[in-house]
């Protein structure tokens, strides 16, 4: 009863490969992009890193990712991402921040 929800996209990702696309068109699916990576992309006898990239900003406002598997869920909104060092130069941790929020000082 929504009717902006049968505007929406419908995507599909996550270890595609040629099998997945013909068993799902032979069911019958409502999906309208696939997002294709590496098993469709690559030998599967080389080796090949698995990378996926995010939308988390269009047009200056952050979008987010949804999954039932919550380690995918992404904070949305573009952020920056430091590398801190303890007192002796050895890296301590990574920090994301927000874009908006200030640069992490020493100390």
């Amino acid at each position: 009863n929504l009717p902006s929800f049968l505007d929406f996209a419908i995507v599909a990702s996550n270890d595609i490969n040629e099998a997945t696309l013909l068993e799902l068109n032979s069911k019958g699916h409502a999906i309208t992009v696939f997002g294709i990576g590496t098993n469709l992309v690559t030998c599967q006898a080389q080796p090949a890193l698995g990378c996926v990239f995010k939308l988390v900003q269009l047009n200056g406002k952050p979008r987010i990712k949804l999954s039932s598997d919550k380690v995918k869920v992404l904070i949305p909104g573009q952020k920056r991402a430091f590398r801190l060092f303890n007192a002796e130069g050895t890296p301590e941790m990574d920090l994301m921040v927000e874009i908006r929020e200030d640069i992490p000082k020493a100390g």
